[in-house]
């Protein structure tokens, strides 16, 4: 499957902007899970 020669810039583009933004909505989450204090696999941090 490939993708018309004038179009290919374009496609690479939002695959990269919607990347970027996977990563930061991903790294969101951990935050969140850090600022409530869990450690590895739930456990609280000393």
């Amino acid at each position: 499957m490939k993708a018309p020669e004038g179009k290919a810039v374009s496609y690479t583009v939002v695959v990269v902007v919607c990347a970027i933004l996977v990563g930061l909505v991903i790294g969101a989450v951990i935050g969140l899970f850090a600022g409530m204090g869990m450690g590895v696999a739930g456990m609280p941090m000393h």
